[in-house]
């Protein structure tokens, strides 16, 4: 998994535990993966931390309310849309079917 550097001390101060990703299709499954240790890596500058998998489940972005932009890193649900239609430039459609991935760091 990927993430921008502006991320990091989040992560690694555990402020930030959640993020989601868009579902890619219909046999995507992320559950294969769930509990396993993995290294992400920060972009640009190729950071790494190994975090694990504490839950994965599906939703919409419109489930995303103050309290789960705060697990995301973000200050409110408006950050947190906006930030999204940055990346995806897709306006932070609130049907769009996303994966809610929960992790932790290892250290």
């Amino acid at each position: 998994m990927k993430f921008l550097d502006r991320f990091y001390d989040s992560i690694l101060d555990g402020s930030k535990v959640l993020t989601r990703r868009p579902v890619k299709g219909p046999n995507e499954d992320p559950l294969v993966g769930i509990y396993r240790r993995e290294t992400v890596t920060f972009h640009p500058s190729l950071r790494e931390l190994n975090v694990r998998y504490t839950g994965i489940s599906q939703g919409v972005l419109a489930d995303v309310d103050d309290d789960e932009a705060h697990l995301e890193g973000f200050p409110d649900a408006r950050a947190f849309c906006d930030f999204w239609d940055s990346i995806y430039h897709d306006g932070a459609h609130l049907d769009r079917v996303v994966w809610r991935i929960r992790f932790e760091v290892v250290l």
